[in-house]
């Protein structure tokens, strides 16, 4: 399934979502297939990549090789939240009705322009952690994204 990079919008990748991996997309010459979703990818870090897109007629957010039906949240009780702590990092996470399923630290947004300790990645990452928990967080969100994503987008 096609979904396209959250961080450059020209940039399609082509999902598995059983193993969380991407490949560039096999393209066929003059025609273009619609996404279904979003992908940030970690770059040359050691994280898994996350992606949130619709499949088989529903909405799902995936981490690596773990994945979350997005429809049956209410339903099961699981909840997706970010978090700010006071220094400034994020904490993005998944709960389920067994207790936390996925937490993701994401590093403290930069003190100061030179920061080496932050950088463009760790922002996209924190801004693309920050939209899925928003976006997720709504029923109503869920479904607007469950929709157009279903219907595909260029």
């Amino acid at each position: 399934m096609w979904v396209r990079d959250y961080e450059r919008y020209d940039v399609v990748w082509d999902l598995e979502p059983s193993s969380g991996r991407v490949s560039p997309p096999a393209t066929e010459p003059g025609r273009r297939r619609p996404c279904h979703g979003f992908v940030s990818l970690p770059g040359d870090r050691q994280r898994p990549l996350a992606a949130l897109y619709a499949d088989a007629g529903r909405l799902w957010f995936q981490y690596g090789a773990l994945r979350w039906d997005c429809d049956a949240m209410d339903v099961e009780d699981v909840r997706v939240r970010w978090s700010e702590g006071p220094d400034g990092t994020g904490l993005f996470t998944v709960d389920g009705p067994r207790g936390r399923e996925l937490a993701v630290v994401g590093s403290a947004a930069a003190l100061g322009p030179f920061d080496p300790a932050d950088d463009w990645i760790d922002a996209l990452e924190r801004d693309f952690l920050r939209w899925a928990a928003e976006r997720l967080s709504d029923p109503a969100g869920r479904r607007a994204l469950r929709e157009l994503y279903l219907r595909g987008f260029g």
